[in-house]
Parts: structure tokens; sequence; C-alpha cells
């Protein structure tokens, strides 16, 4: 009988990554909150400290929500704006007023435009960053030019 064998190999690394504060960079420390740069609230009101994306994406939405009265649907919302405002470019309820729902979505494109660079701004990389990557390696053993050698010569 013969049988194979699966050797796999992992591979783990880390990397951390320490930005320098000014006058020779920008970023934000790690014990600051993403939250409190664009909602005005406290670190101790959260639960934990955002990640740059997270930042991003909250001033994304903050920003189209004060300004068109919409959610844009291409970023994470709260229940909470989900509770006072609808998507940009979704009907009201019943199809009523297309008009609206037309302009909010133009107001959305514009706004975007406007955007890019302001919440790039607002949202710099924390000072002390940690990543972490893997890789998986993994070979049917033995390699498939020996498997006729293992039938031809009897069971291993």
């Amino acid at each position: 009988m013969v049988s194979f064998v699966l050797a796999a190999t992992l591979r783990v690394s880390s990397h951390l990554t320490k930005r320098q504060t000014g006058p020779y960079g920008a970023c934000t420390p790690a014990n600051a909150s993403y939250t409190s740069q664009i909602y005005g609230h406290t670190p101790e009101q959260h639960e934990r400290t955002s990640t740059q994306t997270e930042c991003e994406y909250r001033c994304r939405q903050s920003f189209i929500l004060k300004h068109c009265a919409c959610l844009d649907p291409e970023v994470p919302s709260t229940r909470e704006d989900r509770a006072r405002a609808v998507f940009c470019g979704a009907l009201e309820e019943g199809g009523a007023n297309i008009s609206r729902t037309v302009a909010r979505t133009n107001c959305r494109t514009e706004k975007l435009k406007q955007l890019q660079d302001a919440c790039s701004e607002s949202c710099l990389p924390l000072c002390t960053e940690y990543s972490f990557g893997y890789q998986k390696l993994d070979v049917a053993w033995p390699h498939e030019s020996r498997h006729l050698s293992l039938y031809r010569y009897g069971d291993v």
C-alpha cells in the first residue's frame, strides 16, 4: 500500500513601523483615537482605537451625511446613521420624490470629488504600527516523479 503525506510549512512574520512626528513627519500617537478627530468623541467613549482605513470611512460617511443628507452606500455605516438617513440613490418609502433621490445622488458624486484629500489629511497613520503576514507552503510527498517507482518496487 502506498501512502502519501502532505508536508506543510507555515511562515508567520511581523513588522513594526515607527513613524516620526513633527517636524519630520505626520502621524497619530498610539494613545489617540481616530474617532475623536472625526466625531469629536473622547477615546474613553470607544472600545478601541480605529485603524486609518476605518477613520477614512467614517470621515467620508460623515462628510456625505453632513452635505447631502444621505449615506454613502460604498462605505460602512453605523446603525445610528442608518436610522436617521437613507442611502444616497435609494428611493424613499413608496418611491415618492424621485427628484430628491437624484439630487442626493448628484450631491454625493460632487462631494466625493472634493473629499479625496480631506480625509487623508484628517486620518494620519499611527506613529507605531504592527503588521502581520503569513505564507503557507505545502507539497504532497513523495513528489509525483517518484510515484511510479513506488509502485514498481512494492509497498512502502
